[in-house]
């Protein structure tokens, strides 16, 4: 087989299948764009979903925190006021002075537990 390609055209062989990029003809530029388009309708959409989601959760999301902590309250011990004010049991360990406990008087020579020096 022989063919005349003349000088300063552009040749493309292909020998079985086309390749899945490979353009046919110049309609592919009105494809991409195209396809541009339809990604930025993707996305807008994608991006309303997504407020339209969070819409419906402040929306919908309320009334059900709201349940949980009425049964939490009711579940609350009745020996402990539920104002927030501290218990007197724990007001008197709260007056104790702490217990300190001193670090030791000579610190172990050598190497400390992390491998530095002293």
């Amino acid at each position: 087989m022989q063919f005349e390609i003349p000088d300063g055209a552009h040749v493309q062989i292909v020998i079985g299948k086309t390749p899945p990029l490979a353009l046919a003809d110049q309609t592919g530029v009105a494809m991409r764009q195209a396809t541009a388009v339809r990604s930025m309708i993707r996305g807008a959409v994608v991006a309303a979903l997504l407020c339209g989601a969070f819409v419906a959760g402040k929306q919908f999301g309320a009334v059900r925190t709201v349940a949980p902590t009425a049964a939490a309250a009711q579940a609350a011990p009745k020996d402990h006021p539920a104002d927030g004010s501290v218990p007197p049991e724990f007001a008197q360990q709260l007056q104790q002075p702490p217990v300190v406990v001193p670090p030791p008087a000579n610190p172990p020579s050598g190497k400390s537990p992390f491998g530095l020096d002293r």
